[in-house]
């Protein structure tokens, strides 16, 4: 007589969802996301690409849940990482969540982020602009005090 052993695998019913907090990072921003699977038995197994580099453990969290009473575990994965230049390929960071459950079941997740560059302002202000810089104020406190100061004196002759 032979024996074995035998794991009965419940598969996840669906792909992972992947979320993150926003769809533009700068460069120094950090981005948070998590990747949530459906319910199976065994939980799955959630590992993290950027840019098809591998991300490293110290930068994500796995949590498993229970779901119901018949042991079935959802799986939420947080990625957690700040963005440096070279993160970024041609302004663009691709991210990807990959759910896995033995050989049985392998579904990805992934989703393109771009880089927020800023904004270049206009040193010189708009034609319908009524600001008044410092400059111009102080030049015409100037003019002011000088107008005052010949009226004084020609008030005194």
């Amino acid at each position: 007589m032979v024996s074995g052993y035998m794991h009965v695998a419940s598969l996840p019913n669906g792909d992972p969802v992947l979320r993150v907090e926003k769809t533009r990072y700068a460069v120094g921003d950090t981005v948070r996301g998590n990747c949530t699977v459906p319910s199976g038995n065994p939980p799955a197994n959630v590992t993290w690409t950027v840019n098809g580099v591998p991300v490293k453990s110290s930068n994500v969290t796995n949590v498993t849940d229970t779901v119901s009473d018949n042991q079935q575990y959802m799986t939420v994965a947080k990625l957690d990482f700040e963005t440096m230049q070279d993160n970024f390929s041609n302004g663009r960071l691709k991210i990807v969540c990959i759910a896995n459950v033995f050989h049985l079941y392998k579904k990805t997740a992934e989703m393109l982020l771009k880089e927020e560059r800023p904004r270049l302002a206009s040193v010189l202000g708009t034609r319908e602009s009524s600001y008044m810089g410092n400059a111009a104020k102080n030049t015409a406190e100037y003019f002011y005090i000088t107008a005052m100061t010949a009226l004084l004196l020609c008030s005194l002759r």
